[in-house]
């Protein structure tokens, strides 16, 4: 399962730059954007496809992992270098990266559960919360 992940996610990627986002820009009704970081521990650029909300001027995604009872990497890669780099259909913007104040946390989940109602299941299905960051273009 985790080849067929890494598969589909290259394919997704290479689908959406190839397109400008013509594909692969949506996914189960959300929009999508590329997330770019540096590898915590081998300092590699790592690309992640992931869904979004927007708010005032910034981005928020939600680092769910599909439900799996772990961050996902470009979460704990966050952690280390906040700097990041996110691509919208052809435009490619720096950003930085910050953990959703808990003063905005339920405010922008129930406006990603209203887009998205599945990531209420991903919440169920895990004992770590689900952390929202905030992209804010530099």
């Amino acid at each position: 399962m985790k080849i067929f992940f890494k598969v589909f996610t290259r394919l997704h990627i290479a689908l959406y730059r190839l397109t400008k986002g013509l594909l692969g820009s949506r996914m189960r009704g959300m929009p999508v954007l590329l997330l770019t970081t540096r590898g915590r521990k081998t300092g590699k650029i790592w690309t992640t496809p992931v869904m979004y909300i927007q708010s005032s001027g910034h981005y928020v995604v939600a680092a769910s992992n599909n439900g799996m009872n772990r961050h996902p990497a470009w979460f704990l890669n966050l952690q280390a270098a906040s700097e990041v780099e996110i691509e919208i259909k052809d435009q490619k913007i720096k950003a930085e990266a910050a953990l959703v104040p808990e003063s905005k946390y339920d405010q922008y989940w129930e406006q990603l559960t209203q887009q998205a109602p599945f990531f209420n299941g991903y919440k169920k299905s895990r004992s770590l919360p689900i952390p929202l960051v905030e992209l804010r273009p530099l």
